[in-house]
């Protein structure tokens, strides 16, 4: 090959060397570019959720001056004492209740105070629309402390409350809100909320009903979705279940199911999104109320795709990479001309790129009286040892694995002489005590089988259960998946233990099937019953099972009253090995998660109060 071919292919090299360089350094100021971009969304997404929590607080502060206005209070109390003066108020308000459902009847806007009481209420729903010009209120009314309704103000109601499960939320908790429904009585979007009225001491005496306008809550939260349209972003509303409440992007998504809400994890974060090569970033904030008011759970999602963030970086790229070609075609003339004052150097770095080509990275780099030759060999110098400490950063990498694999057969190994030293010392009580009923065979009274016979009982059990924690752990096995009757599984779980008398047990009363392998199934709720059980220890406590379901998910929740977990602890719970009691293998939870797991659902452990939380997805009972 001639000199001239060489020079120019070394100045092309060091030329490609600059390209990278410059890509390299454009790469990392389109990483700056995004993450600045992410962090703006993260300021956006939470700025605009606290305003959203802000505005709600503002409403149930206003409507929370009304019930104590003096003409509410009056009324109530007017209305309660007329009800405390009959002799069968369940009566009557069946009565009423029955007559209204015959007959249409409204016997409460028959009433001269309480229809003064509900002009009260329509003008003050006018003054908000002609506050804010348009609907705020869809819903507005008054009970008493009885549940009887006593003013309308807009909307539509039953006349008896009290049998309804808001308005028992509400005089228990003070506060309810419910998520966003459609009511075709209104045609819109509401969101229910419910206020409890006390007087002036404190006591109860009625329930305020308001139903928000679900324009009217989102329409700051719409303006701003409208500016941040303008940048290219898709901004998303959802409740706590991932289901969309507003769309920027498109109003038939109302009421979807958010598709990526399985990745959204804690109160903000940020994920990316890969379809069709095209890379969406995305970033949440979730709603944790303003002051008093502990918010919706709802999350804000703005979601941005790479090309919006990287228009103007297109336009650099273009250029560099026509400096490039530009610059090689003068590296070529260039080289043309110093071929003939430069051929030794050029054969001594072709001769050094020959060897690290080969993999010889210990070759000998000898310094060049020229500094531009130079600055090529210290290039082939700094990837020499580059490589070299990459090479060496494989090496710990892989002492590191066969550490920790190591690691975890010791550990293995430690389970298993714990287990025969836990093994052995139950056998010997049990050979000890069968020996001592042979010897008092004829003569056994009382006080000795009380016990013997016992301990003997604690020491099976005691080694039944080790035995089977290593088993059901180790053993993996098909599922065969039925429907069953959930009540069923657990009743049978309660039975299959021996409950101490200090501990009472509350089972729903309403059933639910699961599509599940209910031998797998029971060994999950075994253990976690077990589990409150020595939580609880010798304290008197109660464990309560419940069910529940939402529009995705049923959910089966065991609480106990025993102490709580440690904050340390809980995120390591599940893990195998792991347990903070003398006598426990560190398997039982942990058997419980990849049966729960292998069935596609999900467990979760919270505490205040102390509770462990099974997820199962209905798109998994098929």
């Amino acid at each position: 090959m001639k000199i001239s071919y060489l020079i120019i292919i070394g100045l092309a090299t060091l030329l490609f060397i600059y390209t990278v360089s410059s890509f390299v350094i454009l790469n990392i100021n389109i990483q700056e570019m995004k993450t600045s971009e992410i962090s703006k969304n993260f300021a956006l997404s939470s700025i605009i959720i606290q305003d959203l929590d802000k505005f709600v607080k503002k409403r149930i502060d206003d409507f929370s001056q009304i019930s104590q206005t003096q003409e509410v209070q009056q009324t109530l109390h007017l209305s309660n004492q007329e009800f405390e003066q009959l002799l069968d108020i369940e009566g009557f308000l069946s009565e009423q209740d029955r007559l209204e459902k015959e007959f249409k009847y409204t016997p409460f806007i028959e009433r001269t105070n309480n229809i003064d009481l509900s002009n009260e209420l329509k003008e003050i729903i006018e003054f908000y629309k002609n506050v804010y010009e348009h609907n705020v209120i869809d819903e507005f009314f008054i009970t008493n402390q009885f549940g009887a309704n006593v003013a309308l103000g807009v909307g539509t109601s039953d006349y008896r409350q009290d049998d309804e499960e808001w308005w028992r939320d509400t005089k228990k908790d003070g506060l309810y809100i419910d998520k966003p429904v459609y009511n075709q009585n209104l045609d819109s979007y509401i969101i229910p909320i419910g206020l409890k009225i006390t007087d002036d001491t404190g006591n109860f005496i009625g329930v305020l009903r308001v139903s928000l306008n679900l324009e009217d809550i989102l329409k700051d939260l719409k303006d701003n979705s409208e500016i941040i349209s303008n940048e290219n972003k898709d901004v998303y509303l959802l409740d706590d279940s991932g289901t969309i409440v507003y769309s920027n992007k498109d109003e038939d998504l109302f009421y979807d199911k958010y598709e990526n809400f399985e990745l959204i994890t804690g109160e903000t974060g940020s994920f990316d999104i890969v379809e069709d090569e095209m890379t969406q970033f995305v970033t949440y904030s979730t709603s944790t109320g303003y002051r008093e008011f502990s918010g919706f759970g709802w999350i804000l999602v703005i979601e941005q795709d790479e090309l919006s963030i990287l228009e103007n970086v297109s336009d650099i790229q273009r250029e560099l990479v026509l400096i490039t070609l530009f610059s090689i075609f003068a590296a070529v003339i260039i080289g043309i001309i110093i071929t003939y004052l430069i051929s030794k150097p050029l054969n001594k770095i072709t001769e050094i790129a020959s060897h690290l080509s080969k993999g010889d990275l210990t070759y000998k780099l000898e310094r060049s009286r020229f500094s531009e030759f130079q600055i090529i060999l210290d290039s082939f110098k700094n990837a020499t040892h580059n490589i070299q400490q990459l090479i060496e950063a494989e090496k710990d990498l892989a002492e590191s694995k066969a550490k920790v694999k190591n690691e975890r057969l010791t550990a293995i190994g430690e389970l298993s002489s714990s287990l025969a030293h836990d093994l052995k010392n139950p056998l010997a009580v049990i050979k000890t005590s069968i020996e001592a009923i042979k010897m008092n065979f004829k003569n056994v009274n009382p006080q000795f089988q009380q016990e013997v016979f016992p301990r003997m009982d604690s020491a099976i059990s005691r080694m039944t259960h080790q035995i089977n924690d290593v088993l059901n752990y180790v053993r993996i096995t098909p599922t065969n998946l039925q429907n069953h009757s959930l009540l069923e599984i657990i009743d049978f779980s309660i039975k299959s233990l021996k409950i101490p008398t200090n501990v009472k047990i509350f089972t729903p009363s309403k059933d639910i099937s699961v599509y599940c392998d209910r031998e797998k199934i029971e060994i999950v709720f075994i253990n976690l019953i077990l589990n409150s059980i020595q939580s609880i220890d010798e304290t008197s406590g109660n464990i309560i099972i419940s069910f529940s379901e939402d529009l995705s998910n049923k959910f089966v929740e065991i609480q106990n009253d025993g102490e709580e977990i440690p904050d340390e602890n809980l995120k390591r719970i599940f893990l195998p090995l792991f347990t903070t009691k003398m006598k426990g293998t560190g398997l039982g939870l942990s058997i419980c998660k990849n049966i729960v797991e292998q069935h596609g659902w999900s467990i979760k452990v919270q505490n205040k109060p102390t509770r462990f939380i099974v997820k199962i997805p209905k798109d998994k009972e098929n």
